[in-house]
């Protein structure tokens, strides 16, 4: 029991959901391995402009052969109904722990898993590979306007080898974010 007097240092800061989601996701992607380009893009595609659907995370092989992804998927209708309500609208958090053990208990575990599945797989390069919303991807010209907002390209004619089976997938919703789910695949 704490003497009179003493004070307790908690440091909480209140953020919107879409704040909290775009913390979790950065969070997470670090911990999955992306390099700053792939995190700038989730800064840009998640918090700036709400376009991003989907971030897939791609593990190569020493053949140059994707042999493991991680998969981060939000739903954007489900975002906006939940930041719609006054349970769900915000987060008080704890600044001085990260968001992602905060908004889910088993993030430590799902990094944990990531590592060992690079590790076992000898995993020698990492890409990153996005999805837009609906609204952009079915629009060639919302589209082009947003490969040109976040700098990317489309890959037309380039080869990509990919390990067709996964022979492992497991599969995540975020316990107070309930629009995002994670899927891990590997061969």
């Amino acid at each position: 029991m704490p003497e009179l007097g003493t004070r307790l240092d908690t440091k909480v800061n209140v953020k919107t959901r879409l704040e909290t989601l775009y913390y979790f996701i950065y969070e997470m992607a670090q911990s999955f391995g992306v390099n700053d380009d792939a995190l700038d893009d989730i800064t840009k595609g998640i918090l700036q402009k709400k376009i991003l659907n989907e971030i897939t995370i791609n593990y190569k092989n020493h053949d140059d052969v994707i042999v493991g992804r991680v998969i981060i998927k939000i739903d954007w209708d489900k975002h906006t109904l939940l930041a719609s309500t006054d349970y769900g609208a915000s987060f008080t958090l704890d600044s001085t722990k990260s968001v992602r053990s905060q908004v889910s208990e088993i993030s430590d575990i799902i990094i944990e898993h990531v590592r060992n599945m690079r590790h076992a797989l000898k995993i020698k390069k990492i890409s990153t590979t996005y999805r837009y919303i609906p609204e952009i991807r079915n629009d060639k010209v919302k589209y082009k306007e947003a490969q040109q907002y976040m700098g990317h390209v489309t890959l037309n004619g380039e080869k990509v080898n990919i390990q067709i089976e996964f022979s492992s997938s497991i599969e995540w919703l975020c316990d107070k974010l309930k629009e995002v789910k994670i899927i891990a695949e590997s061969s």
